[in-house]
């Protein structure tokens, strides 16, 4: 119960039901169907290369490897057996507003928050640094403000501990 055709076939569309599959490809290749709940698409070789615009890359899932994910015809982000690559000077944005992003840049590790809100550095459940817009940037010990920086200099809670043969210079 089936047909053969050579050359192009033109049709209104298709109906076929759960679980059945549409074989593209000599060696059929390439599987297309839905199972009643999820929809498959299955490469017996090969990408899988998603395209719009006819050229376009959106989306190409590697055999055994990477996911890559373009904007614009550009890799963006993709898959490594570590987690996640984003190239060089692209940026891993977060907030719905853009509120922030981490981005590598050449020899640069750049980290940005936009509203002038605080940046914070935890350790587990204690914080580490903590870092305000046109203010100070704090440096916790066990939780506990040990330094920082102030509008006249800096601030120093605790003792400060120099090791043998050190000195402090003070004044001019």
């Amino acid at each position: 119960t089936g047909g053969t055709v050579t050359g192009r076939l033109l049709t209104d569309g298709v109906s076929m039901g759960d679980s059945e599959e549409l074989l593209i490809g000599t060696g059929n290749d390439l599987k297309l169907r839905h199972d009643g709940t999820d929809n498959h698409i299955v490469s017996a070789n090969g990408d899988i290369n998603i395209q719009v615009a006819d050229t376009e890359n959106a989306i190409i899932a590697k055999p055994n490897g990477a996911v890559e994910l373009y904007h614009n015809n550009v890799k963006m982000i993709e898959t490594v057996d570590v987690g996640v690559r984003v190239g060089d000077s692209q940026r891993y944005v977060v907030g719905d507003d853009n509120d922030g992003y981490l981005r590598y840049n050449s020899n640069t590790v750049e980290i940005y928050v936009a509203h002038a809100q605080p940046f914070k550095v935890n350790l587990g459940s204690e914080t580490a640094l903590l870092a305000s817009a046109n203010g100070a940037v704090e440096l916790y010990y066990d939780n506990s403000k040990k330094f920082e920086t102030t509008n006249d200099g800096v601030a120093l809670n605790g003792h400060l501990q120099l090791g043998d043969q050190q000195e402090i210079h003070l004044g001019a």
